[in-house]
């Protein structure tokens, strides 16, 4: 009786009748540079169109960021395809971005609002990533080229 029982849970489980389970390979996402940049463009406008409504278009100053992030936008194919100087021109934004952005953050400290301290740390953080990203992806292809 427990053959029988055996035998009837591997026919369960057998590859012609149940589906194969997916391996963990299969569910992993390697974050890339050109992933990274793009997730951190979309923030960009995300955010600096949610700052410019927020404050009414009293200002053209919140589309900054969405300014930074077109043009990232614009290189995420080039960056993509592994162009180096478009992927150098995008590290260079990105740079500068991370430099401007510290206006607003410490506005936003100093304020204390929640809306423009999660705007501001969304897009810090993204910004930082993608250049860990973009740093690792020069390393890598540096070390590529060496060996």
């Amino acid at each position: 009786m427990l053959d029988m029982a055996v035998e009837i849970q591997q026919d369960r489980c057998h590859p012609k009748i149940c589906p194969a389970r997916p391996n963990q390979a299969d569910w992993e996402f390697e974050m890339k540079a050109h992933s990274a940049s793009m997730i951190n463009a979309v923030t960009l406008i995300v955010c600096g169109v949610w700052a410019y409504l927020s404050i009414g278009a009293a200002s053209f100053t919140p589309l900054i960021p969405v300014g930074f992030g077109v043009a990232l936008l614009l290189c995420y194919p080039s960056v993509k395809s592994e162009n180096k100087v478009i992927a150098h021109v995008a590290v260079l934004l990105t740079v500068v971005l991370l430099i401007a952005l510290y206006i607003p953050l410490s506005s936003a400290l100093q304020n204390g609002l929640p809306g423009p301290l999660i705007r501001s740390f969304a897009m810090v953080i993204t910004t930082i990533v993608a250049l860990i990203f973009f740093v690792k992806s020069f390393r890598d292809a540096r070390r590529a080229r060496e060996s």
